[in-house]
């Protein structure tokens, strides 16, 4: 009969049988160190005319042996007559080594801010993103007309789409996201201050300030709006809110005037009309871009388009009326 097997079956006897419960201090580092090198603990046990079980409360006083040497289950199957059907199983308990999962290139992403993309995602990210550094997960999702936005961005960290539905006073809107895991990009991007609910101010020391303008961008493409007047397409306003040290920041970049910041539900905001104003911002956020919301820039270019269509026809107007006042002014001339 297998010993291990009327070692397990003595225990269930209530009896040591031949195996002895305890070894000297040498005997007991000796055991340790036999089994460290590679030898199976059961034939170890043996060896020292001990249980399996003694073996294992005796290895507890040392340090893990993170070796496996065995397969974490054993079946013994040749129990005697008296137990045909009973079957026995011995758990290891020796713990394989934790090994650190290695950082894939992509996770170093926002390491350093040092191209257009990582400024412009980097600000998106701020502004319209999930980053929960309890479970390292980072999602950002976008409503489905923006499908081809979350396409870049999911270029970007080289992940895939996933598809959703957000409900908003009983209905149902699809949208797509980008949700994954990693520790490094989570921790990177709270060092910078994108946290849950925003409250720490961001660090922007760590933006180049050739390219705050991309950040601002993806901060407006995230967080902001621009919109015309139905009746009046000439006319815009633009829109983005964020917190009150961000929104002066942003002022004072773009060399906006310094007016008083809008309270809206639970968030403040900055609003601008006038087409010198949006003239300013237009020229700021685009200027050398090559990514951006393409429905937002197009508003823009909308209203300068009917601004300057407006334009067209008031001059027209008013060269017809300067031709008929002259035309008029020389009538009564003649008549003299």
């Amino acid at each position: 009969m297998n010993l291990f097997a009327y070692n397990e079956l003595n225990h269930i006897r209530g009896t040591n049988g031949a195996f002895i419960n305890k070894l000297s201090c040498p005997k007991e580092y000796h055991l340790y160190e036999t089994i460290k090198n590679g030898n199976p603990t059961i034939d170890t046990a043996i060896r020292f005319k001990i249980s399996v079980r003694t073996a294992y409360r005796i290895l507890d006083k040392f340090p893990k042996i993170t070796k496996i040497h065995r397969s974490p289950n054993l079946l013994v199957s040749d129990a005697p007559n008296r137990f045909p059907k009973q079957l026995i199983f011995a758990k290891l308990k020796l713990t394989t080594p934790k090994i650190p999962k290695p950082i894939e290139q992509w996770e170093t992403l926002f390491d350093f801010i040092d191209n257009e993309e990582k400024a412009y995602w980097l600000g998106f990210l701020y502004a319209d993103s999930y980053v929960c550094p309890k479970n390292s997960c980072i999602t950002l999702s976008l409503a489905a007309k923006d499908k081809n936005q979350i396409l870049k961005f999911s270029k970007f960290v080289s992940k895939p789409i996933k598809n959703r539905t957000q409900k908003i006073h009983e209905k149902t809107y699809p949208q797509f996201a980008v949700c994954f895991t990693s520790r490094h990009m989570s921790d990177k991007l709270s060092s910078f201050g994108i946290v849950p609910r925003r409250n720490v101010i961001l660090k922007l020391e760590i933006i180049p300030s050739y390219l705050l303008c991309h950040f601002v961008r993806g901060i407006f493409d995230g967080d902001g709006s621009i919109s015309s007047n139905a009746q009046k397409a000439w006319i815009g306003q633009f829109n983005i809110c964020g917190n009150e040290e961000i929104l002066a920041w942003i002022q004072e970049r773009i060399g906006l005037t310094k007016t008083k910041l809008q309270q809206g539900i639970g968030v403040k905001y900055l609003k601008y009309k006038g087409i010198n104003n949006l003239r300013i911002i237009y020229n700021f956020l685009y200027n050398n871009a090559t990514i951006y919301l393409d429905r937002k820039k197009n508003v823009f270019e909308n209203v300068f388009f009917n601004h300057f269509k407006k334009m067209e026809n008031n001059k027209i107007s008013r060269s017809k009326k300067i031709l008929f006042f002259q035309k008029r002014t020389n009538l009564i001339i003649a008549k003299f």
